[in-house]
């Protein structure tokens, strides 16, 4: 029985599994079905294989089920903090909180991430600026934005697309068509994409007082006023 815990999750629970058989290739199979198609030996990198997440077990559930009765008062709380967090981070130009489509979409907050803009900032890079942010407290990441191994290059996805049931559903030429599309310069680190972006892990911060939400505010105000100081 192998167990790990997910700490940075909205709502945690232990993992957990036994498998057993005499056949490699077939329990490196089973053993990337249950895990999101991941490669059990690493050999692959991404997700390699057909799968998914099949691996909750009772004591999850049960652990999971006690959370679920203080989750909907906890999100009202996650949800007008980080609303009101992005609304006033916004009003600092060269910072832009990610998109909200419409009023009713909901974030979970796991981690809160924004655009950083240095051109606003004399250029300070935003590992820099997190750095600031950090020795005022606030648990802040920064750093350019990188991609690596998209979904568009995972080896599930080709071979869903050779599958006889994506064959028989769609042509030929749709599915050409759909391989041709997936040309992402930036996502596959072609092309530069120019950007960087600040992260906070809003797991717990997002769950107290609206205190402490101006208090991230106020770091943020006062790290952009001294931004001089960091050149």
């Amino acid at each position: 029985m192998t167990r790990r815990s997910f700490m940075k999750k909205t709502s945690v629970s232990l993992t957990g599994a036994a498998l057993l058989g005499n056949d490699e290739e077939l329990m490196r199979r089973c053993a990337a079905f249950v895990n999101n198609g991941r490669d059990p030996k690493g050999a692959r990198r991404g997700y390699p294989y057909p799968g998914s997440n099949h691996r909750m077990t009772e004591f999850q559930a049960a652990v999971l089920t006690e959370q679920f009765k203080r989750f909907k008062k906890q999100d009202e709380i996650r949800q007008r903090n980080g609303k009101y967090l992005e609304q006033e981070l916004a009003k600092i130009p060269g910072i832009t909180p990610r998109n909200r489509y419409t009023e009713k979409t909901r974030f979970t907050y796991v981690t809160f991430e924004m655009d950083y803009d240095k051109k606003y900032f004399d250029n300070v890079p935003a590992s820099r600026f997190a750095e600031a942010l950090r020795a005022e407290g606030i648990p802040v990441s920064g750093r350019a934005r990188r991609y690596s191994n998209g979904c568009h290059k995972e080896g599930m996805l080709e071979e869903h697309i050779n599958s006889q049931a994506f064959r028989k559903s769609f042509s030929k030429a749709c599915l050409k068509k759909y391989r041709e599309s997936l040309q992402l310069p930036i996502i596959d680190n072609i092309k530069p994409g120019g950007k960087e972006k600040l992260s906070i892990e809003g797991k717990i911060a997002f769950l107290g007082p609206t205190k402490d939400i101006d208090n991230i505010l106020e770091a943020f105000i006062k790290v952009t006023k001294n931004i001089d100081k960091l050149t």
